[in-house]
């Protein structure tokens, strides 16, 4: 069993499905843990994430309300 920790870009693209990356994120992060592995987070993570997919999408972040960015998160 390995620990990965999981940086911004990629929990964001796991959770944006109009990302050409997310298929991949995602069925990776699925094969990590159902294969014992451990996936972590920090909080400064979960801070960068709220920045970017609050942020318009004009001035590169993805224009997320609050409500859906704290779905996501």
């Amino acid at each position: 069993m390995t620990d990965y920790l999981l940086d911004t870009n990629i929990l964001l693209r796991s959770r944006d499905i109009s990302s050409p990356d997310y298929n991949l994120v995602d069925c990776t992060i699925r094969y990590l843990i159902s294969n014992n592995h451990q996936c972590f987070i920090t909080p400064q993570v979960l801070i960068e994430l709220w920045v970017v997919a609050t942020r318009p999408v004009a001035v590169n972040g993805l224009g997320w309300t609050s409500e859906e960015t704290e779905r996501a998160v």
